[in-house]
């Protein structure tokens, strides 16, 4: 499939008050020629929607999921494509970017997927579990597998992903307004997260192994998700595949 520029999905960026991350990332969007990049300054932890009275940790998280909804609204109400990349700040882009946008659009249209993973924590082969059915894809030179998740703990984060408007649509009428709030009067509501909203909801499938990976050097204050995510860095990353003095794009 060939897609012109104007064909090809923008791509938002969260940042949030962070201008190194910012510059690296604006580094990395340098190699991919032709790619639109939109910078979304996230959501403060003081912001109006977010109650004072909840713990920090529950602020960050609020504060980054209203972040990741922004940017969908952004591209709901401002572009007339029918597929858009969001992702995280703190990220490596496999040097084979831009080769492999055109066909992701293309298996999205092809098998009426809703949204693809293209960063999530990874630090196995998880194409060998039965919760990872492939999905078919005509496609034979696409270097990675399609694979769907079964059940709301197969897999977590949100570093990068392709989302189809439709989908962009559904996901704002849901938790834009005030889902949020209500899950502190219904604690047995999904938690307003994006590893359980934006994640989880329509015809999901990831790409593996994820082309986007965290770059190895964000910090945690908790041992589990600073655990995870170094593992994620020291399985996914090859230097061939994230070097770009020998780009494939």
């Amino acid at each position: 499939m060939s897609l012109d520029k104007n064909e090809l999905p923008d791509i938002y960026c969260l940042n949030y008050a962070n201008i190194e991350r910012r510059h690296e990332m604006k580094t990395i969007f340098n190699n991919f020629n032709g790619i639109n990049v939109i910078w979304s300054d996230g959501v403060k932890i003081n912001d109006a929607r977010i109650p004072s009275y909840i713990d920090d940790n529950k602020k960050r998280t609020w504060s980054m999921c209203y972040g990741h909804l922004e940017m969908i609204n952004n591209f709901i109400n401002n572009s007339n494509k029918e597929y858009a990349i969001f992702c995280e700040d703190d990220l490596l882009i496999r040097n084979d970017f831009m080769k492999q946008v055109p066909k992701l659009v293309e298996i999205a249209n092809e098998n009426g997927l809703d949204i693809i993973l293209m960063g999530y924590l990874c630090e196995n082969k998880i194409d060998e579990y039965i919760n990872f059915p492939e999905i078919y894809v005509s496609k034979k030179d696409f270097p990675f597998k399609v694979l769907d998740y079964i059940g709301m703990e197969s897999v977590w984060g949100a570093q990068m992903y392709l989302l189809s408007r439709k989908q962009g649509h559904f996901l704002l009428d849901k938790y834009y307004t005030d889902y949020a709030m209500k899950t502190l009067l219904t604690p047995n509501m999904t938690p307003f997260n994006p590893d359980w909203t934006i994640t989880k909801e329509g015809k999901h499938s990831l790409i593996y192994p994820p082309i986007a990976i965290e770059n190895g050097r964000t910090m945690y204050n908790l041992y589990g998700q600073m655990r995870a995510r170094n593992a994620c860095y020291e399985f996914c990353y090859k230097k061939e595949l994230f070097d770009y003095t020998h780009s494939n794009n």
